[in-house]
């Protein structure tokens, strides 16, 4: 088993301690078989930033306990980001039904709400490198945004299950102030998500100040919807 730099660091006491671990370190790996014993066994403290080769004993089983570790990491982060475009899809259509169950919905809620469809194929064209179809503040309407949202809902999800490489792909965009900026895929998902419930919140502020209920959109109550009778 191979492990290089920090990797090889965090060993470094468990190797020293167990004898039926054998330490091979070398700058080059072709010289390395004709190195002396001595220097291959006691060179162990010498090893960041260096390839070492390590079998046997604890070290391989506290290893292997680590990258089990990393996975189950990932995994999770995967499954966050899942249920925040999952809720960002089920808040997006509560919204919508609620603004087409009013006769004449605030123009100020129909424009929040298409500014946060916009703005959710404003951040998946950054991903993909294209174009804009609309502006960042459109004069759309309810369907319009409705519709946006359900076909962004989809591709942010599709790009989540696409997994660890594509989350920690950088992007490269120019933001609407034109300066030049770099992001993961994982930050822009997880900032589209939390975009779109800072805005409903003021939506649900305008329609009940027009006396009208908003829809509880709240990710906890997204969450626990299949407790609630």
């Amino acid at each position: 088993m191979i492990f290089l730099g920090r990797a090889a660091a965090a060993m470094h006491d468990t190797v020293r301690q167990d004898a039926d671990v054998r330490v091979l370190v070398a700058r080059d790996l072709d010289a390395a078989p004709h190195a002396a014993r001595k220097h291959r066994e006691d060179g162990a403290s010498d090893y960041l930033e260096r390839w070492v080769v390590v079998a046997g004993g604890d070290v391989h089983r506290q290893t292997m306990r680590g990258f089990f570790s990393l996975g189950q990491t990932t995994h999770a982060m995967t499954d966050v980001l899942l249920n925040m475009v999952a809720h960002m899809r089920w808040a997006d259509t509560l919204v919508a039904d609620a603004l087409q169950r009013t006769a004449t919905p605030s123009a100020d809620a129909v424009r929040l709400f298409a500014h946060i469809a916009v703005v959710e194929e404003l951040w998946y064209a950054r991903i993909e490198g294209v174009p804009m179809a609309h502006a960042v503040w459109p004069d759309i309407s309810v369907d319009e945004a409705r519709a946006i949202a359900e076909r962004h809902a989809d591709l942010f999800e599709r790009l989540v299950n696409e997994g660890d490489a594509t989350l920690r792909r950088s992007v490269s965009y120019r933001n609407s102030a034109g300066r030049d900026f770099r992001n993961t895929v994982e930050e822009i998902v997880t900032h589209v998500t939390m975009h779109g419930s800072y805005h409903r919140g003021q939506i649900a502020r305008i329609v009940r100040a027009s006396g009208g209920d908003p829809p509880y959109t709240d990710y906890i109550q997204f969450m626990r919807r299949d407790q609630l009778t």
